[in-house]
């Protein structure tokens, strides 16, 4: 530097060409400076980086295949009732079946009970219906499914048992011959998921106890959920989303009615021992007071 009095500030704009400054020596920066920081915002080329958005954690939790050893045909998926109804071959035991299922992509989770399920690997007793719940990917949206496994009736319409192929009888499967002469009962099983109940009505035939019909009666099946549930659906040997059903008993049926509960709704419950009384209230989504009534 040819002046030791003066220092010399030089840099590189945009284009690689050399600008210089030279500053007086003694003399602050201060004026200089934003002078300094004004010729480099023109010269250089400023870059913002864009800040990259992860994306938002699936709710899908749904069963996208399922099946069991035996099956007759492909299971019958309802993914708006939540069920799954599967028909296997006559002499397939049911109580220790290895199911193979493939789910929504990314679920966190699939378990009967607090038992975790894994495809092709665990095995769960089908003599009643079988309770699968699915976690999202999100981690907080759990889905039940309800899956029924029938076993087909013999050529001579009698139902195989339930008992891994033992000789014995479960307590909702009875053989019975298919002729109307010598018929006896069959009976009806109906299974609930969720929070529900359903009335059965008998409109033609005869019933000799709960859930028991004669050869070719006709029963109608109304699903009542309970308060702040939703009915979404039949499964098993009946499917739709009428709250009101039928069946005609040729041989012994399995039916399910899937419930769903209301997002925001609450249901208070109290009684005392001079009377009962019921509040029920709905909570909204705007976090207002529920609105009470006495029954």
């Amino acid at each position: 530097m040819k002046n030791p009095q003066h220092s010399v500030f030089s840099w590189k704009n945009s284009k690689q060409k050399t600008k210089k400054l030279m500053v007086k020596a003694g003399k602050t920066l201060t004026v200089f400076g934003s002078f300094l920081i004004a010729l480099m915002l023109l010269s250089w080329s400023v870059v913002t980086a864009q800040p990259v958005m992860a994306a938002a954690a699936s709710n899908s939790a749904d069963f996208t295949a399922y099946s069991v050893p035996g099956e007759t045909g492909p299971a019958a998926i309802n993914a708006k009732a939540g069920t799954i109804g599967v028909t296997v071959s006559s002499g397939t035991g049911v109580t220790a079946l290895v199911a193979t299922f493939t789910t929504s992509s990314g679920v966190s989770a699939v378990a009967v009970g607090a038992v975790p399920q894994v495809s092709g690997k665990t095995p769960n007793n089908f003599t009643n219906m079988v309770t699968y719940t699915i976690t999202a990917q999100d981690g907080t949206t759990k889905i039940n499914w309800a899956v029924t496994v029938t076993p087909a009736q013999t050529s001579n319409g009698a139902a195989d048992s339930n008992d891994g192929g033992q000789g014995g009888s479960s307590s909702t499967i009875k053989s019975q011959a298919m002729s109307a002469d010598d018929q006896t009962d069959y009976i009806l099983t109906v299974n609930v998921s969720g929070s529900g109940t359903v009335n059965q009505t008998l409109l033609s035939g005869t019933s000799s106890a709960a859930s028991t019909y004669s050869y070719f009666a006709s029963v109608q099946l109304t699903a009542v959920p309970a308060a702040g549930w939703t009915f979404t659906g039949w499964g098993g040997c009946l499917d739709g989303f009428s709250n009101s059903n039928s069946v005609t008993m040729s041989t012994d049926l399995t039916v399910t009615a899937a419930f769903k509960i209301v997002p925001g709704v609450t249901t208070v419950s109290s009684s005392t021992a001079a009377n009962a009384v019921t509040l029920k209230g709905t909570l909204d989504n705007m976090g207002g007071s529920p609105a009470q009534t006495s029954a």
